[in-house]
């Protein structure tokens, strides 16, 4: 039977911390959090961890930061302004992410 991956805090600290993330984890991670409305990163780092260094190494961290702030910003407001509801898994239709 299909199982939803599992977001933990550890999904989430970097969006209340307001830092753009790599999510490296189970199948369909990434796609659960977009489907709750979190924009993800993975047009500007890749979609694996040496792509994000290397995209990090070669980048002004101020300038790549500045701007991916409306991104930022619309997670964290997001992520505040959510009830348990709107992020209760038990609800989402697992057969769509298999």
């Amino acid at each position: 039977e299909p199982t939803l991956p599992l977001l933990t805090e550890k999904s989430f600290k970097p969006i209340v911390g307001m830092r753009p993330f790599v999510l490296y984890g189970q199948k369909h991670s990434v796609k659960i959090l977009q489907d709750l409305g979190f924009s993800t990163f993975e047009d500007v780092f890749g979609d694996n961890p040496v792509d994000a260094v290397k995209t990090c190494v070669d980048s002004d961290p101020h300038t790549l930061y500045q701007k991916l702030m409306p991104r930022i910003r619309h997670n964290r407001d997001l992520f505040l302004n959510m009830s348990p509801s709107d992020y209760d898994l038990d609800c989402v239709d697992i057969q769509s992410y298999t």
